[in-house]
């Protein structure tokens, strides 16, 4: 007994000593060295996505400091500083949606008047966006599509520009996107929580912009599509859609009344090109040619991808593939469907869209520009070439775009500080530039009435008032002489001029005429 068991012992030892040779432990061995490995970089693909969006964010939150606001963002700081219901009917007179600017108010009640205040408004759902990409990306996807993602979100050329511009296009970015990451949970797991929760993200897109309500609408449409096909999960789609409309319903009414009573005078006037919209959220570095490689890739990409994951599904009864297909089927139609649908009606009732309404869908074609990378050769070198080549062309570009920003903002604070030398609390300021006249001097100058002068229809000046004129340029003296003239006025050079946020001015003193 005793030398049996010793004999079994040394067995055993002996076989501890020398691998298997057999072909099952040597797989098995194999499947748990991967198995480690694979954990070894889950681990520090989570780190690096996670250091890299904190990073993403940094760098944006100088930005954030500039306190030079063109026309649309003043109208956004006026409006911040209006009640609830003022807000509303102002809003609503102008077509957009209210969700930002109580933002904005929010922002403007807690921190008061100060520029990294407003800024945040948009900051916000930027580093919100960062953090879906760290975090839902990178669990679905993997590492290298959620660093791709975070770089085009960061360093495409449009995105430096919307991401911290004081209006609702960061905001409705991250709802699309958020409301897309959805659509693909809501297709693998069907459960209630996250066709709820894509329901109100719907809605919230749809409270931001009228562009985020015509891509939210398409990604539901592409949910219904796909129940109704299947005739699977046609309760929950009907409950998602249900409680998108719902929640718009107040505001879609308001819409509707809105554009019907503006489509004649609607502000817009030209309708940009096909080739322009497609290449909109590609646009990287100074020249074009980047962004239409990027863009022939990603349509390429697209092709590959739809037709390997059928070919998987049919092969292997891969549930996972087709739900992949499915998912970047509904983006394409979303993100292309919103373009086709913005110039259909732009050419058909009215011009209805602009380059930068386009933003709120860009997200959708960074994301599966990197999922469909990924996916594309089984390996990851295509994916991370693509994150390092965005990222090797656009931090520069991020850079100068930064440098110029301030410059302009320093520049805007000199000529400001020239104007209110002279310029005394309730001066009256008259301008020949729209936009000053519109929203930019009631910002700068809040204390000092201001309205429009038109040399050929010269506003009628009281003689107890203090007149000052600011000028685009010095070339339209003479004809405001002219017209000041016939009034008894003329207008005297002060010798400031510069720059008001990006608008060209040069100060007159309007005094009675000898």
């Amino acid at each position: 007994m005793h030398n049996n068991l010793a004999s079994s012992a040394r067995s055993a030892g002996a076989s501890d000593a020398r691998p298997s040779t057999h072909p099952a432990a040597t797989t098995g061995a194999l499947a748990t060295a991967d198995a480690g490995a694979a954990r070894k970089t889950g681990r520090l693909g989570t780190v690096l996505v996670a250091l890299l969006a904190v990073a993403l964010l940094g760098i944006y939150v100088p930005r954030i400091f500039t306190y030079d606001f063109w026309s649309d963002e003043c109208f956004s700081v006026l409006l911040s500083h209006m009640g609830f219901k003022e807000m509303l009917d102002a809003t609503a007179a102008d077509v957009h949606p209210p969700f930002f600017y109580a933002v904005l108010m929010v922002l403007y009640r807690i921190f008061g008047d100060q520029a990294w205040a407003y800024g945040l408004a948009s900051l916000i759902p930027y580093g919100a966006s960062l953090a879906l990409c760290a975090t839902f990306v990178r669990r679905k996807f993997g590492a290298g599509p959620a660093a791709c993602t975070m770089l085009c979100w960061a360093f495409m050329h449009n995105a430096v520009t919307y991401n911290t511009e004081l209006r609702m296009y960061s905001w409705t970015a991250f709802f699309v996107f958020a409301s897309f990451c959805l659509l693909y949970t809501c297709l693998e797991r069907h459960a209630w929580p996250a066709h709820i929760a894509l329901g109100l993200s719907a809605a919230l897109a749809s409270y931001c912009h009228y562009y985020g309500f015509l891509a939210a609408g398409l990604i539901l449409f592409a949910l219904m599509v796909v129940s109704l096909a299947r005739r699977a999960h046609v309760g929950k789609m009907i409950a998602t859609c249900a409680c998108a409309l719902a929640t718009y319903l107040p505001w879609l009414l308001v819409l509707l009344d809105t554009f019907k009573r503006s489509s004649d005078g609607f502000w817009l006037q030209n309708i940009p090109s096909l080739a322009t919209c497609l290449t909109f959220p590609f646009q990287l570095g100074r020249g074009p040619l980047l962004g239409q490689i990027l863009l022939v890739g990603f349509f390429a990409l697209f092709a590959y991808t739809v037709y390997a994951t059928r070919a998987s599904a049919r092969a292997k009864d891969d549930e996972q593939s087709l739900v992949l297909r499915t998912w970047l089927g509904a983006g394409m139609f979303a993100w292309l469907g919103t373009i086709l649908v913005g110039l259909g009606l732009s050419h058909a009732v009215h011009p209805f869209l602009i380059t930068r309404y386009l933003f709120p869908i860009a997200p959708i074609a960074w994301i599966m520009l990197g999922v469909m990378a990924a996916r594309a050769f089984g390996k990851p070198y295509a994916v991370w070439g693509i994150a390092l080549a965005v990222a090797l062309v656009g931090a520069p570009s991020y850079a100068r775009s930064t440098s110029n920003a301030f410059s302009r903002f320093e520049f805007h604070e000199q000529t400001m500080q020239k104007l209110e030398e002279l310029i005394e609390p309730g001066d009256t300021v008259l301008t020949d530039t729209y936009a000053l006249d519109w929203t930019v001097l009631s910002v700068y100058l809040p204390e000092n009435a201001n309205d429009p002068f038109d040399a050929a229809h010269a506003p009628e000046l009281a003689p107890d008032t203090t007149y000052w004129l600011l000028l685009e340029s010095p070339e339209s003296l003479d004809a405001a002489n002219e017209a000041l003239e016939r009034q008894g006025y003329r207008a005297v050079d002060t010798g400031v001029s510069g720059i008001v946020v990006k608008y060209p001015v040069n100060l007159y003193r309007i005094e009675k005429a000898d």
